[in-house]
């Protein structure tokens, strides 16, 4: 009785082990031998853009993220910046003003976060005919090129686009280029394949474009604290698809302390479980049943997100297979053990292919040394996020925040 129960443990773990390693090892090659080739539209662009930037107290970020939509390349009169203060108590609507924005200033006792912001907001800019709404975090800057990019998008029909997301420091500490190096993973490794074969692709939070059709026919009511990932499974279930582009790129800098980090990614991972139990098993089922595959596929990538939880589900496999090899000994542990090892294996050359793809200095081959010590961290930070509800919403500290911090203690103040 107690091998069975074994074996009906270890058996679903280790098959769901392999199947995430191989999805995510073809996922990578694919995106080697089918790369995005997608090439400029020519004429001139003609897409009149809002950029809306959701501010809760960013006064030290969102300077820089008003001079990078600045610096685009792209026609004054076919863009407009909108700041949203969202219940500020700092200087960020007077940077807004000063920066040139659009100024929206929003100020409620409850309904707390970048959601609700975004739900406030967006009906009052598509009031102004924009034809498209690119959605930008206060702590990113869009490269020069990314409206262009865009407009050629939009104008060969996409209707929704996600850009790349790239760390600014990722050599700074360990867990600096451990998100760096997960960012550019999750970019070139994994979304840039689906992308090119028609397969789901999740919106990011930040650097998101719409099509205005899209927020007319689906209003933004996603207000969960993975708004990004909700509305993303809304609008698949519509039929509506997500195209990832790698040629415009938002770029943010990632908090250096591990306090910070925790807020963040603890707050994350708690939503994205939120939003797995809630949508992954009904995506899975209506794709078979509707026999859509990229609505199976959203299911299945939802089942993904968290690289530190696959690492924690393949552990839990190792030591199911184990057990059943001490406790039952048989050939249908060794093919349990032996699965494992595969998975492993794979995940290794997976990642070390990453590391190589992302480049190699001798300041990055230091930080790899630190790497299994942060990648646990990580996964602590991850695994507590699954255990521990946050009780309100917090913003998110930047490393601008630390910046600061530690210019005050010195005494050297801005």
């Amino acid at each position: 009785m107690i091998a069975f129960v074994l074996y009906a443990v270890a058996c679903p773990l280790v098959l769901l082990a392999l199947a995430a390693c191989l999805y995510q090892v073809a996922a990578a090659v694919a995106a080697h031998i089918l790369p995005n080739t997608a090439s400029p539209t020519p004429g001139e662009p003609y897409t009149d853009f809002a950029i809306v930037i959701p501010a809760h107290n960013e006064s030290g970020v969102l300077q820089s993220a008003l001079q990078s939509c600045a610096r685009i390349d792209y026609p004054d009169e076919l863009y407009a910046v909108y700041v949203i203060a969202d219940n500020c108590d700092d200087d960020t609507a007077r940077i807004a003003a000063a920066g040139g924005a659009r100024l929206l200033v929003r100020r409620t006792d409850r309904e707390f976060g970048k959601g609700f912001a975004l739900q406030w907001a967006l009906p009052q800019v598509l009031e102004r005919d924009h034809a498209a709404v690119v959605v930008l975090d206060a702590d990113c800057q869009l490269n020069r090129q990314s409206l262009r990019v865009f407009d050629g998008e939009l104008r060969q029909g996409r209707q929704v686009i996600q850009a790349a997301y790239r760390v600014a420091n990722p050599d700074d500490t360990g867990m600096t280029y451990l998100q760096g190096l997960a960012l550019f993973v999750e970019d070139r490794f994994f979304y840039l394949a689906k992308s090119s074969l028609g397969l789901a692709v999740l919106l990011q939070g930040t650097g998101m474009v719409f099509d205005r059709a899209v927020l007319t026919a689906h209003p933004w009511h996603a207000t969960s604290l993975t708004e990004d990932t909700e509305y993303s499974c809304r609008l698949l279930r519509a039929g509506v698809p997500i195209t990832f582009t790698c040629r415009a790129t938002v770029t943010t800098s990632c908090p250096v302390a591990v306090a910070a980090l925790s807020v963040q990614r603890a707050r994350w991972v708690f939503g994205a479980v939120q939003v797995v139990k809630r949508e992954a098993w009904p995506l899975l089922r209506d794709g078979v049943r509707l026999r859509r595959l990229q609505v199976f596929d959203a299911g299945w990538t939802l089942l993904l997100l968290s690289r530190p939880l696959l690492c924690a589900e393949l552990i839990l496999a190792a030591a199911a297979a184990a057990l059943c090899r001490f406790v039952a000994p048989g050939p249908l542990s060794t093919l349990l053990i032996g699965g494992v090892v595969a998975a492993a294996g794979l995940y290794l050359a997976y990642g070390l292919a990453a590391v190589i793809a992302f480049g190699l200095t001798w300041r990055r081959c230091r930080l790899l040394l630190e790497l299994p010590w942060n990648i646990m961290r990580y996964s602590a930070i991850a695994l507590r996020g699954v255990i521990q509800r946050p009780v309100t919403w917090r913003r998110t500290p930047r490393a601008e925040d630390e910046w600061a911090t530690a210019r005050r203690l010195s005494g050297n103040r801005p």
